[in-house]
């Protein structure tokens, strides 16, 4: 089934078959959601993140990333995260990323 959600989201990952993470916006940040079930029908709030912009959102191995205007986040668990990569152009945003055998590579 189809099911049109109103959300403003600067990006999606689909974690697995019943799990639906995002970045959306409101008025004064960016929040990582969870939506759960076929129908996407159950909302959880994960995280809150100050900043405007978000492009990245992905899993390599164990562990999600996720891009906030010029900073890169990583985290295991989705609720605590920590910062691993600040581009020195405020202006610059990372919007891609691959995995290797042997790393991550972010593109900006």
């Amino acid at each position: 089934m189809l099911r049109i959600l109103n959300l403003r989201a600067q990006c999606v990952f689909i974690d697995n078959s019943e799990n639906i993470l995002s970045i959306v916006k409101d008025e004064r940040k960016l929040k990582l959601i969870r939506l759960r079930g076929s129908e996407a029908s159950n909302i959880e709030v994960l995280h809150d993140f100050e900043g405007t912009e978000s492009l990245l959102l992905t899993k390599a191995l164990d562990t999600y990333f996720v891009s906030i205007d010029n900073k890169v986040y990583m985290s295991r668990d989705l609720t605590e995260w920590r910062k691993t990569l600040q581009l020195k152009n405020e202006a610059n945003i990372i919007w891609h990323a691959c995995e290797t055998q042997e790393a991550i590579i972010l593109q900006e």
